[in-house]
């Protein structure tokens, strides 16, 4: 494969994570309790319990401020809690609390629900073995 048409694959493998992460947004909205940016905060901490806040803010390409922002309502909402390392004093680490985990599950759920039934109404068994081969490759690159 030539390096342009690499490049032209690479761009539609963004494209597409990129349409795909909106369209299940979408098809979660007003599932759970969360605004966008709540939902975004917390459904990172479920995957990766006990992040501080200046993590959770490189990690998702903002500023320290609207994610201090964000996780003081969230916080406010009983949804995380806020603890300080075991090994590390100094540290503060978020954690969902079982409301916000019980929250995060039905978003996934909704989320997960919707892309099952996109695929088995949209694609053919065989389609659906293709897409399941593309993402064991792409799995590869990570």
């Amino acid at each position: 494969m030539s390096k342009t048409s690499t490049r032209v694959l690479a761009e539609r493998v963004r494209e597409f994570a990129w349409r795909l992460n909106r369209r299940a947004s979408a098809a979660s909205a007003g599932v759970g309790p969360f605004t966008a940016s709540q939902e975004l905060i917390a459904v990172r901490i479920f995957q990766r319990p006990g992040l501080t806040g200046a993590e959770l803010a490189r990690l998702l390409l903002l500023t320290p401020q609207s994610i201090n922002a964000t996780v003081a309502t969230l916080i406010e909402g009983g949804w995380v809690t806020v603890e300080r390392s075991e090994t590390d004093g100094r540290r503060r680490e978020l954690h969902l609390t079982a409301a916000g985990c019980q929250a995060v599950e039905q978003i996934r759920s909704a989320r997960s629900a919707w892309l099952s039934e996109l695929l088995d109404e949209r694609l053919s068994a065989c389609q659906r073995a293709d897409v399941k081969r593309a993402l064991d490759h792409l799995d590869q690159i990570f």
